[in-house]
C-alpha cells in the first residue's frame, strides 16, 4: 500500500476533512450566535433572524481582528493549541 497517499484515498480524505471541519466551525459559530442572541434579547427565544446574523458576523469580525492584531504569533499559538 501507498503509505503517503493512503492507498489512493489521500485527496478524498483531505477534501472530506476540510468539509467536516467547515461544518464543525459553522455549526459552532451558529450555536454561539444563538446563545449571544438570546442573552442580548433578555431571554426571548423568538426574535428576528437578522439579529442572529448580526451576532454571527460580529463574532467573526472580532475573531479576524484578533488574529490580524496578533500577527504571526497569534497564528503560531493557534497551531500549537
Amino acid at each position: 500500500p501507498d503509505a503517503e497517499n493512503f492507498g489512493g484515498f489521500g485527496p478524498f480524505l483531505s477534501g472530506l476533512s476540510i468539509i467536516t471541519l467547515a461544518i464543525y466551525f459553522v455549526t459552532s459559530s451558529d450555536s454561539g450566535s444563538l446563545i449571544v442572541d438570546i442573552l442580548a434579547s433578555n431571554g426571548a427565544t423568538e426574535h428576528h433572524w437578522i439579529q442572529r446574523v448580526f451576532w454571527a458576523v460580529t463574532e467573526g469580525a472580532v475573531a479576524c481582528a484578533l488574529i490580524i492584531a496578533g500577527g504571526s504569533k497569534a497564528l503560531k499559538a493557534l497551531q500549537a493549541a
